[in-house]
């Protein structure tokens, strides 16, 4: 145990402030990466500079009301602003069509009929119509509110023609919705494919893990169950939120050489592969091992690990962008296990089993397969995703 003399020299001495600084950088770094505080940073910048750019702005091209413009710029740049590219290019396009449309029937009704609770209410009713036939449900609401906004005005100052608050609407919003998309781009900008990406390699990772739970017999029967509800839980939301992350990035597709098609594949073919492992959990549950001999055990063990290497293989391949050489180890395990399987078949060590044992026996290597095939179909499509971009 260190005396009090030697803690008080530690403090003095270069290492001791040298170890400090890297704990707290750690530790500073670990800080900032959580998502919330990065949001809110990025929040933070975006109303500042909406609001100062805003009141500018208006006061150059002399706004009755600097202070109108400097709230709606705020709120236009938060609303816009999202955890992602995708989400905010999504955000800002429904936004600018609905300021658009809804400041325009603003600024005519209000010039056919003026500003009245009754009148408000006959305009909304017809932009909630017109988005509709338009097929633009999604900018309904700020359509609404652009109208309203520019009826309100003018009921406030009928000095002025509400064509005039109609201009400084449209223009409030879309200095907001480039302060966000300019703030979205330099501030941490996270891709909503690259979201996708880190999601569906963590599905791999699941899945792997999940195939060597089925097949090396790990853990007791309640600990595999625990294990298995767990993984089957999480993987299914990783791959509901990935679509939903891949729905928002459409528009930000549209600037890369790749597209939604090719990810909602890969997508799909993670997922099938994911339920094909769960098929065969038959393995574990019919006690399928003692149907084996030594040498079709170990084939089958040769098969599982580099099966599982591919997995983890494919997971870091999607994580850093990087293309796979092959998955011909896998190939070379699988053939050589279906070259024993003849040899097993051929000595007719089967006949002693039951109809019902030998249906699962066959039904476990036909998924067993399936998983294979799936492997080298997936490396294809990763190979093709991160040569694209």
């Amino acid at each position: 145990m260190d005396t009090p003399a030697k803690q008080a020299s530690s403090v003095f001495s270069w290492r001791f402030w040298e170890n400090l600084f890297l704990s707290l950088s750690k530790k500073g770094k670990a800080f900032l990466s959580r998502i919330e505080i990065k949001v809110a940073i990025r929040g933070g910048v975006a109303a500042g500079l909406s609001w100062f750019i805003g009141v500018w702005f208006s006061q150059t091209l002399a706004h009755p009301n600097n202070l109108v413009s400097g709230i709606w710029c705020v709120l236009t740049a938060i609303v816009v602003l999202q955890s992602h590219l995708g989400g905010t290019y999504k955000a800002a396009w429904l936004r600018f069509l609905g300021v658009i449309l809804g400041s325009f029937v603003g600024a005519i009704c209000t010039s056919a009929f003026g500003a009245h609770p009754l009148t408000l209410g006959l305009s909304v009713i017809l932009t909630i119509s017109l988005l509709s036939l338009l097929n633009l449900k999604d900018s309904i609401r700020i359509a609404c509110m652009s109208l309203s906004v520019v009826m309100i005005l003018w009921g406030l100052n009928s000095s002025i023609s509400p064509w005039t608050f109609a201009f400084f609407r449209t223009i409030d919003s879309v200095l907001g919705i480039l302060v966000a998309v300019v703030v979205a781009h330099t501030l941490w900008p996270s891709e909503a494919t690259q979201i996708v990406r880190q999601q569906m390699a963590r599905v791999l990772n699941l899945s792997g893990k999940m195939y060597r739970q089925m097949l090396t017999l790990e853990g007791s029967e309640e600990e595999f169950k625990t294990h298995y509800l767990k993984i089957l839980n999480e993987a299914d939301s990783l791959i509901v939120t990935s679509r939903e992350f891949l729905a928002e990035s459409k528009l930000e597709l549209l600037i890369k050489s790749s597209s939604t098609d090719r990810w909602e594949n890969l997508i799909e073919e993670i997922e099938k592969t994911f339920q094909i492992v769960q098929n065969i959990q038959g393995y574990r549950q019919y006690h399928l091992q003692r149907i084996f001999d030594e040498d079709l055990s170990r084939h089958l063990a040769q098969v599982i690990n580099v099966s599982e290497l591919a997995f983890q293989e494919l997971s870091r391949s999607l994580l850093t962008g990087e293309t796979l050489e092959s998955m011909s180890h896998v190939l070379v395990a699988a053939d050589a296990l279906y070259l024993d399987l003849e040899r097993f078949r051929a000595t007719r060590a089967t006949r002693k089993f039951n109809f019902e044992d030998l249906e699962n026996y066959f039904v476990f290597f036909f998924n067993l397969k399936q998983v294979v095939d799936e492997l080298v179909e997936i490396e294809q499509k990763i190979n093709g995703l991160n040569k694209s971009e």
